[in-house]
């Protein structure tokens, strides 16, 4: 336990990242940084279950900035990329072995409170160019996407850039995501489309 809060910390300052951390124990495993000049702030009781890795920075910038809400858990295999843009991550998030979440060109990931992200789910915030492909196709551009509180990304499902998942809703396992999803409503297949709509319950 020790060991790893030394290590997280000793990779931070190999980073030259600027960071806060409001609380501990936080990290049962072990996080990896790549990139620099990244600003991470980490709220309470986080987890890493695991090797986690964060990167800032890309090809043509550096930088970019994470934020990590109260309570939240990240397993092993997971990548966490703001690159030059920025991620937002709420309280009491779980996200799973091999999730990808990446941002780019100054463009925001926004990820509301008790979202549940399942085994290599991939959210992206950036896409690349295609009106010249005789130049190729490396130039990227970002869109901002949003990911609603309470909702469920299934294993495998894919968010593509530009997207908003609505509150309380859920992608199924392997949905490939190219248009915003509304509030609790499930959506699944390749591109997702509407399965059901879910009756909102209160108190």
């Amino acid at each position: 336990m020790i060991i790893c809060t030394v290590l997280f910390f000793l990779s931070l300052l190999a980073s030259r990242s600027v960071f806060s951390v409001q609380a501990f124990p936080f990290v049962f495993g072990f996080v990896r940084f790549r990139g620099a000049n990244g600003l991470l702030n980490i709220g309470k009781n986080f987890r890493a279950l695991g090797s986690v890795s964060i990167i800032f920075g890309g090809r043509d910038c550096c930088g970019g900035k994470l934020d990590i809400g109260d309570s939240v858990i990240v397993e092993e295999g997971a990548l966490l990329a703001p690159r030059c843009g920025t991620i937002r991550i709420g309280n009491s998030v779980f996200i799973g072995p091999g999730v990808l979440i990446q941002s780019y060109d100054d463009v925001a990931i926004d990820i509301g409170e008790n979202v549940l992200i399942a085994k290599d789910a991939c959210i992206f915030a950036s896409n690349h160019q295609i009106s010249d492909p005789a130049v190729g196709y490396r130039d990227e551009i970002g869109k901002s996407c949003i990911v609603g509180s309470n909702s469920w990304i299934g294993a495998g499902a894919k968010i593509l850039a530009g997207v908003s998942i609505g509150e309380s809703a859920v992608v199924a396992a392997g949905a490939v995501v190219n248009k915003n999803v509304e509030p609790y409503t499930v959506v699944g297949g390749v591109p997702a489309k509407v399965i059901k709509v879910l009756e909102k319950h209160t108190q």
